[in-house]
């Protein structure tokens, strides 16, 4: 053995079968002091029972592994937690499909998103979360143990809808939908944790896991947005910007997020990027004058506009497509 193995309680080799107690692999797998051993077959016993009346104290479901065997017990373990999660999510499939149901029968747009952030936190309450809300204005973030220093892994849901007064089921009377299927990603954020808490797995993790739920992730309604600005209500006219600002992602030290798509060819992928981007607001300000008689004495606020649109689209043709730099310039008012 290797001589950095620490001992253990019960013979180590007998009948060429180790015994690892189940504390060793799904506490801390990444320190698991037998994973240099080679092994391929893998059963659980219980060592009271087990290994010709050797005991381990106190006694604890154990793995025997095999000297010869090729499996990695901690993997093993691993596809064994996934699997109740994924049970218990099946379980609750039916209600976890209602929330998003419920979301997209109701779209809200950034940080308007008052019944959306209400139907989230009374699910945090049913499950005994710890929560914290009106974070951005509509935004939360619920703790599935409580809050300390330990990993935190932040899954991401979105509240808010895009604006497409076109579309079948949009709000007659804000235009607002669910194309972009946050109201998805939201049950997708409220399942997973579900599937975590009823499997009893996250007992069995050392981290927390958090369910961050954040506003306005469309960049909509810009006039809007900056009039909640100077009046003071928020310093950034984006969901998980204003997170940031705030301080509300400090504890989480990474972050998985989900989105529906069109162009899949399998109903899931991983992986893939998004661009960042930043806004900016430019006004022309013109003066009024006589058209027949002082022309000369105006200033042409929408020929100003029309010249910066014009020398922003000019440069389209230099940006390289490796770097994915995408301009969309836009009249909002004029």
């Amino acid at each position: 053995m290797n001589p950095k193995t620490p001992p253990i309680t019960i013979d180590s080799y007998q009948k060429g079968h180790l015994f690892i107690p189940k504390t060793a692999i799904l506490s801390q797998p990444e320190k698991n002091p037998y994973d240099h051993l080679p092994v391929t077959t893998l059963t659980t016993a219980n060592p009271e029972t087990a290994m010709n009346g050797h005991r381990y104290n106190p006694p604890h479901l154990g793995y025997f592994i095999s000297k010869t065997s090729k499996v990695d017990p901690t993997e093993m373990s691993k596809e064994q937690l996934k699997k109740r999660v994924l049970e218990a999510i099946d379980r609750r499939a039916a209600e976890i499909t209602e929330i998003g149901d419920t979301i997209w029968k109701n779209p809200e747009l950034g940080y308007k998103e008052f019944k959306t952030a209400k139907l989230v936190e009374s699910k945090y309450e049913e499950m005994g979360w710890t929560y914290e809300n009106k974070i951005a204005i509509t935004g939360s973030k619920a703790y599935l143990k409580q809050p300390g220093p330990r990993h935190t892994i932040g899954l991401i849901g979105e509240l808010d809808s895009v604006r497409c007064p076109e579309h079948p089921d949009a709000d007659p009377i804000t235009g607002a939908v669910h194309a972009c299927g946050h109201n998805a990603q939201i049950a997708a954020m409220l399942g997973a944790g579900i599937g975590l808490k009823d499997s009893g797995v996250l007992d069995e993790l050392d981290g927390n896991v958090v369910m961050v739920t954040v506003p306005a992730e469309e960049y909509l309604e810009i006039d809007y947005r900056n009039n909640l600005r100077e009046k003071g209500e928020l310093e950034f006219l984006g969901g998980k910007q204003e997170f940031i600002h705030l301080g509300a992602l400090a504890d989480i030290d990474i972050s998985l997020g989900t989105h529906s798509g069109t162009d899949l060819e399998d109903k899931l992928r991983v992986g893939g990027s998004n661009n960042g981007f930043i806004g900016k607001l430019v006004r022309y300000i013109g003066l009024e004058a006589h058209a027949g008689a002082a022309p000369d004495r105006g200033i042409n606020a929408l020929n100003a506009a029309m010249l910066g649109i014009m020398g922003i689209h000019a440069q389209r043709e230099t940006f390289r497509e490796e770097d994915t730099i995408r301009v969309h310039p836009i009249i909002t008012k004029g």
